[in-house]
C-alpha cells in the first residue's frame, strides 16, 4: 500500500504543477509536471526504504502515467467524449496496475524507513499514530482532491456530453469550491464525522439554489426548449456527484 500512496502523491503534485484547474498548461508547466512525476516517487521511494528494483519500477510507472495522463488531456477545449473516456479509463487502469504492483512480494520496502520515523515524530496525534501506509495514502488522496479531481470531473462531464463551458461561467468558483468541498468531506469522513460531511453536501445545494432559480426563465443557446437552467443543472448534478464520489470512495480504501 506504500506504493499506492507514493503514486497518488506524485500524481496529485504533478497535476498541481500542470494547473489547478485540471487543464494542463502547455510549455514549462507541462515539463515541470512530468519531471515532478519522476522526481517525487524516486525521492519518497528512497525515504520509504524501497529496494532498487521497486524504486525503478515505481518511478517508471508513475512517470509514464503522468506523461500519458497529461497528453490525453491536452487542448482541453477540443477534447472529444471518446478521448475523455479514454483518459478516465487509462487513469483507472494505472491505479489498478500500481495497486497490484504495490502488493507484497512484488514490491518491497524497509521495515522502519526514514520516512516512517519522521511520521511518528510529527506533533499531530492523529498522524503520529498512523502507519506509513495510511499516512502516505491519506496524503496522496488529499493532494489528488485538488487539480487531479478537477480534471476527472471535467473529463466525466465531457464524456457525458454535458455542455459545461457556459455553465462554468454561470456558476463561478467551482474550480476552487470543488477542491475545498472534497477536502472537507474526506477529512470529516476520515474523522468519523459522517453527519458533518452530509451537512457540507446539503449546504452546497442551498447555496447554489438562488443561482439556479435566477436562470429559470432564461433561454439557452438552442432556444426555449433547452433553457439555460437545464444545462446548468445537469452540469451541477453530474459535477457534484462525481466530486462527492471522489471524496467518499477513498474512505473505503484507506488502510487502518
Amino acid at each position: 500500500m506504500i506504493a499506492v500512496g507514493l503514486w497518488l502523491l506524485s500524481i496529485g503534485l504533478a497535476d498541481l504543477v500542470a494547473g489547478l484547474s485540471g487543464e494542463p498548461k502547455a510549455g514549462p508547466r507541462t515539463i515541470g509536471a512530468i519531471a515532478t512525476g519522476v522526481v517525487v516517487p524516486f525521492v519518497l521511494g528512497v525515504a520509504s526504504g524501497a529496494t532498487a528494483s521497486t524504486l525503478f519500477l515505481l518511478t517508471l510507472l508513475t512517470g509514464v502515467t503522468i506523461a500519458v495522463w497529461i497528453v490525453l488531456r491536452r487542448d482541453a477545449s477540443r477534447i472529444t467524449p471518446l478521448r475523455a473516456l479514454a483518459a478516465l479509463l487509462f487513469l483507472l487502469a494505472s491505479f489498478a496496475a500500481v495497486s497490484l504492483f504495490g502488493a507484497e512480494p512484488i514490491s518491497s520496502f524497509g521495515d522502519d524507513p526514514f520516512l516512517a520515523r519522521g511520521v511518528r515524530q510529527l506533533p499531530f496525534p492523529l498522524v503520529a499514530g498512523a502507519s506509513l501506509e495510511r499516512a502516505l495514502f491519506v496524503a496522496g488522496i488529499l493532494t489528488t482532491l485538488f487539480a487531479t479531481s478537477n480534471a476527472i470531473v471535467r473529463l466525466v462531464l465531457t464524456a457525458m456530453g454535458t455542455r459545461f463551458s457556459n455553465a462554468e461561467q454561470r456558476l463561478r468558483g467551482g474550480r476552487v469550491i470543488g477542491p475545498l468541498e472534497r477536502v472537507l468531506i474526506f477529512g470529516l469522513g476520515l474523522a468519523g464525522q459522517a453527519t458533518a460531511a452530509a451537512l457540507v453536501i446539503g449546504a452546497k445545494g442551498l447555496l447554489r439554489y438562488p443561482e439556479l432559480n435566477g436562470l429559470r426563465n432564461e433561454p439557452g443557446a438552442a432556444g426555449p426548449p433547452a433553457r439555460t437552467i437545464d444545462v446548468v443543472t445537469e452540469y451541477l448534478l453530474i459535477g457534484s456527484l462525481t466530486s462527492w464520489l471522489l471524496a467518499l470512495f477513498p474512505l473505503v480504501l484507506a488502510p487502518a
